[in-house]
C-alpha cells in the first residue's frame, strides 16, 4: 500500500512541476513575442516608477521634436521668402540707378515692366503660405495680408517715408480699410516651445517697417514712371533712398530668421539624441535577449518533454503498485 502511495505522491509532484514549467513556458513565449520584459508595470516592481518616470520624458522630447519639425518648415518658408524680396529691393535699386544713367540707362518702358513685374513679385512673396498658414500674414494665420501693390491707389506728389506702427495697418494690408483702428494681430508673431523653458518668436509680419520701405519705394519707382519733372527725379531719389532702406532690412531680418533656424536644428538634435538616450534606458529595463529566452524556452521545452515520459512511466508504475498491494 505504501508502495501506490508514494508512487501517487511523486506524479503529483510532477505533476505540479508540469503546470510550473508550462506556466514560464507561456511566460517566456509572451517575452519573446512582445520583445518586453512584462506586460503591466507590476511586473517591473520597483523599476515601474522609473518606467512610467522614462516614457513620459521620451512622450515630451518626441513632442519637442515634433515642433521643431514644424517651425523649421516655417523657417525655411521665411528663408526663401526673405531670398526673394532681398532680390527684388536689389534688382529695383540697380532698376533706378540704370534709369538715371545718362550713358546706359534703361528706357523708360523697360523700368515700368521691372517696377510692374517686381510689384506682383513681392505680392507674390508677401502672400506664401505655409501650409494652410499665411507666413507673413501675423498671427491672422488664415487671411492673405497684401493687396496687389501694383494695383494701389497712385501716389499724388512725392512724400517722404513714414512708418506705419502697430497696431495701424499700412494701405497695402488687405484689412487696412475694414480695420481704421489697426489690427494687433496683424503685426503678431507667433511663438513656439522647442525644449523646456526654451520658446522662440519667429514670424514676420508683411507690416515690417523693412517690407513698408520695399512697397513704398515700388509706389514712387511706379509714379516716377507717369510722373514729369522735377517730380520724377523726386520720385526716383526717394524711390532709391528706400530700396537701399529696405534691403538693409531685409538682410537683418534673413539674419535673424538663420539665427532662430541654428537654434531650432541645434534643439532638434539634442532632442533627438535625448529619445534616443532615453529609449536605450527603457531597454534596458523592458528589453529581452531574443537569443537567451529562445535557447531558455528550448531548454524547458526539453525538460517539459522529459518530465511527462517519467510522469507517463510513474503514472503506470503506481497503477502497478497500486493493484499488487491490493491482491497481495
Amino acid at each position: 500500500m505504501s508502495l501506490g502511495i508514494t508512487g501517487a505522491g511523486m506524479v503529483t509532484m510532477m505533476t505540479s512541476i508540469l503546470e510550473s514549467n508550462q506556466g514560464q513556458l507561456t511566460t517566456l513565449g509572451e517575452e519573446l513575442s512582445s520583445g518586453q520584459k512584462s506586460q503591466t508595470l507590476s511586473g517591473y516592481g520597483e523599476n515601474a516608477q522609473q518606467l512610467l518616470n522614462l516614457n513620459s520624458s521620451i512622450a515630451a522630447a518626441n513632442a519637442y521634436v515634433g515642433s521643431a519639425t514644424t517651425v523649421s518648415t516655417d523657417l525655411s518658408a521665411y528663408n526663401d521668402a526673405l531670398g526673394e524680396l532681398v532680390s527684388d529691393a536689389t534688382q529695383l535699386s540697380q532698376g533706378i540707378t540704370s534709369l538715371t544713367d545718362n550713358s546706359s540707362g534703361t528706357s523708360a518702358a523697360s523700368f515700368s515692366a521691372l517696377v510692374s513685374g517686381l510689384a506682383t513679385d513681392a505680392t507674390t512673396t508677401l502672400n506664401t503660405q505655409s501650409g494652410t498658414r499665411y507666413l507673413f500674414a501675423g498671427t491672422r494665420y488664415t487671411t492673405a495680408p497684401v493687396d496687389a501693390i501694383g494695383s494701389l491707389p497712385g501716389l499724388t506728389s512725392p512724400t517722404a517715408f513714414t512708418a506705419v506702427t502697430a497696431p495701424a495697418l499700412p494701405d497695402y494690408d488687405t484689412d487696412y480699410a475694414s480695420s481704421p483702428g489697426g489690427d494687433a494681430a496683424a503685426w503678431g508673431s507667433p511663438t513656439v516651445t522647442i525644449a523646456a523653458g526654451e520658446t522662440i518668436s519667429y514670424g514676420i509680419s508683411s507690416n515690417n517697417p523693412a517690407i513698408q520701405q520695399l512697397v513704398y519705394s515700388l509706389q514712387n519707382a511706379q509714379a516716377a514712371t507717369t510722373a514729369s519733372e522735377p517730380d520724377r527725379t523726386q520720385y526716383l531719389n526717394l524711390a532709391q533712398n528706400a530700396a537701399q532702406q529696405a534691403l538693409s532690412g531685409l538682410q537683418s531680418l534673413q539674419a535673424g530668421n538663420a539665427a532662430n533656424i541654428s537654434q531650432v536644428n541645434t534643439v532638434q538634435t539634442a532632442q533627438k539624441q535625448s529619445v534616443s538616450t532615453l529609449t536605450n534606458m527603457l531597454d534596458g529595463i523592458q528589453g529581452v535577449d531574443t537569443t537567451q529566452l529562445s535557447a531558455q524556452i528550448s531548454s524547458l521545452q526539453t525538460q517539459m518533454e522529459a518530465s511527462y515520459k517519467v510522469t507517463s512511466s510513474l503514472l503506470s508504475l503506481s497503477l502497478v503498485n497500486y493493484l499488487g498491494s491490493t491482491t497481495g
